[in-house]
């Protein structure tokens, strides 16, 4: 796994910081740009649906341009961010996040868990997902002292600015082309399409319903910050602790299923935050175990599924996105229902369901499976 923190690792960690420095306030900002919740969400929307068509209609993955139109598309957000956004550019800019899941995050999942060794899955997914976790605790709150003494350009600025040192690490990744058809990646995942589609579905609460439904208790810039740093350090030993030990035990389900269920009580119990104490500690209690729970789910796929690496990464992303989607759909439903919270409920039941999904599915009866390569992987040159 040398060739992952040498080469690509380094890639991973500049993209998330200057992500997750730029998007930490980014609702605030557009609720005070004026831009309403409803608005907030339809551009969501159009975000992961554009993410999905574009998935399914491109048929190749260039790795070199890829990276460079995916990163560079950040660059361009952040820039118009900085300069030039107004209200009626809202949905517009949904295209150029669209890129963003086809260009760089597939092709970046393709060529890191290409590198990880078959009797180190859980440990290498749990040091993707660390990144996140580390990463989503001390940024928000970089952000919010930022954007309080130099004002939200200087956010964006900074952003940018590390988006290059990215687009210029990117550079020394070098990999092939990659064909595919989207219907022939489906039927190689055909074991765990279900559980990405839930775990999709039930991520619409932390990159949207969550964020936004804070915005009712906390409204400045610094609180804010902080409220998600806290949230992001909340995960971010437990991910890397439980993944270890997974490799080690070899024993997925039984890491699965009590996290699976523990997730789904506090998903629940996020309904129930009716202030900003019970607010805060809910979420922090969802934040705490999600990240424990992620790894676990990426390791399912990377055991079960019964194709390449390439194939299985598109097909993952395509299904996240559609969870996604989906899940945006039911929170502006219920939303519009006067059921703000009502979403999370239903992710909350959907989560529940996945442990028993696995057992359906007969995953982990004896001992982990291995993926079986329906063809050779072009090489990757780490």
């Amino acid at each position: 796994m040398q060739g992952l923190f040498s080469r690509l690792y380094p890639v991973q960690i500049t993209y998330l910081i200057s992500v997750y420095f730029t998007n930490a306030l980014l609702l605030l900002w557009f609720s005070r740009m004026g831009i309403s919740h409803r608005e907030i969400l339809i551009f969501y929307l159009l975000m992961y649906g554009l993410a999905v068509a574009s998935i399914a209609i491109f048929r190749s993955i260039q790795p070199r341009a890829y990276f460079v139109i995916g990163i560079c598309a950040n660059i361009a957000l952040f820039v118009i961010y900085a300069f030039f956004f107004k209200k009626e550019f809202l949905y517009l800019m949904s295209l150029l996040y669209a890129p963003v899941f086809l260009f760089f995050w597939i092709n970046y999942n393709i060529a890191f868990f290409r590198g990880i060794d078959s009797n180190k899955k859980a440990t290498g997914s749990a040091l993707y997902a660390f990144a996140f976790s580390l990463l989503s605790a001390i940024m928000p709150v970089l952000a919010g002292y930022t954007a309080v003494k130099f004002g939200m350009p200087a956010v964006f600025y900074i952003g940018a600015a590390v988006m290059a040192v990215t687009l210029l690490l990117s550079f020394r990744i070098k990999a092939e082309a990659v064909h595919y058809r989207i219907s022939n990646c489906l039927k190689c995942i055909k074991g765990v399409k279900t559980l990405i589609f839930l775990e999709g579905f039930w991520e619409h609460t932390t990159f949207i319903a969550i964020p936004l439904i804070s915005l009712f208790f906390i409204n400045e810039e610094i609180k804010l910050g902080a409220y998600l740093s806290y949230l992001g350090l909340t995960g971010a030993i437990a991910s890397i602790f439980m993944a270890k030990f997974s490799d080690k035990a070899k024993k997925r389900k039984e890491f699965i299923f009590p996290l699976a269920i523990a997730l789904a009580i506090a998903t629940m119990l996020v309904c129930f935050g009716s202030n900003i104490y019970l607010w805060v500690a809910f979420t922090g209690l969802l934040y705490l175990i999600s990240p424990a729970l992620k790894p676990f789910q990426t390791t399912v796929v990377l055991d079960n599924a019964k194709c390449g690496i390439d194939q299985l990464m598109i097909a993952r992303e395509f299904l996240l996105n559609l969870g996604r989607f989906c899940g945006i759909i039911v929170f502006i439903a219920l939303t519009a229902m006067g059921f703000t919270k009502g979403s999370i409920f239903i992710a909350a039941i959907a989560m529940a369901f996945y442990p028993f999904v696995m057992k359906w599915k007969g995953h982990y009866k004896n001992s982990p499976k291995q993926p079986v390569a329906c063809h050779q992987p072009p090489t990757l040159d780490l």
